[in-house]
């Protein structure tokens, strides 16, 4: 859960320790807690994470530095090319 939805749930009282049916969280570092908590059981099981947010295209197979480190070999190569 994002930090502003937990802070909202237990401002408001919804924010439950141990499940939906356990008690409910009066202390603001137990909120926090539960929060790093979950993202990280989410990030060990990606299938359960949100999904990524990209602004370009995926490419397949390659990490995003790696995508940028091929686009400019392809810059540096062009640039040859044209004899500058």
């Amino acid at each position: 859960m994002p930090w502003n939805t937990v802070m909202d749930r237990w401002k408001a009282g919804q924010l439950k320790s141990g499940g939906p049916g356990g008690p409910a969280v009066k202390n603001q570092k137990q909120a926090v807690a539960i929060m790093l908590s979950e993202k990280r059981k989410a990030a060990s099981h990606p299938e359960y994470a949100a999904p990524a947010k990209s602004t370009r295209e995926s490419v397949p197979g390659l990490k995003h530095t790696e995508y940028h480190l091929q686009q400019a070999r392809k810059d540096s190569i062009a640039h040859i090319k044209r004899g500058r």
